[in-house]
């Protein structure tokens, strides 16, 4: 994006908020990678946004299904862009994924048996069970797979697993809780 280009953004948001104004992080980032300023991140863009951001990652670039999960986890109806007003939430979420990319990748190496880099209900039953201490209930299975599966192929990639984690313990927390008022 052309230096031009750029302050005639600033100007405009200057226009609407005030002469003081300054971009904030994510419209910086918009402003860097959004190629034809629609104020969107198309896959193409999410793409070289997610990859600058993959320091130290071999290879930095996200995989197909990373981007696939990345769109369809920030963008209602599935859309192949991210608006601008997600992306601070996409950007946050691929630098804990990033973070706990080894983690994952541990948990799959024991729980993936074909090595395929996702689980199936089968091994995501044993995580739990395993991780519980008994086996879970169905009912719960299908909640956390229907939530967690953001792709929708019926497994639990890698890119998922931190929404498989946060919804199970959403899950937990509710059942907890629903405990507590009949008490």
């Amino acid at each position: 994006m052309s230096v031009g280009a750029i302050v005639a953004v600033i100007r405009k948001k200057e226009a609407t908020r005030g002469s003081s104004y300054k971009l904030n992080e994510t419209e910086k980032v918009v402003l860097k990678y959004d190629k034809n300023m629609d104020n969107k991140l198309q896959r193409d863009e999410l793409k070289k946004a997610l990859t600058d951001r993959s320091k130290g990652r071999k290879p930095p670039e996200p995989t197909d299904d990373e981007l696939t999960f990345m769109l369809s986890f920030f963008t209602p109806k599935k859309k192949d862009f991210i608006a601008e007003d997600d992306v601070a939430a996409a950007l946050k979420y691929w630098a804990n994924y990033l973070e706990a990319e080894s983690s994952i990748t541990g948990i799959f190496s024991q729980y993936d048996s074909e090595g395929s880099a996702q689980l199936d209900v089968k091994a995501i039953a044993k995580l739990l069970a395993d991780h519980e201490g008994s086996a879970v209930e169905e009912n719960d299975l299908r909640q956390v797979m229907l939530e967690a599966d953001v792709i929708g192929d019926g497994v639990i990639r890698k890119i998922e697993f931190l929404q498989f984690l946060d919804t199970w313990e959403k899950i937990k927390a509710k059942k907890k809780s629903s405990i507590c008022t009949l008490l």
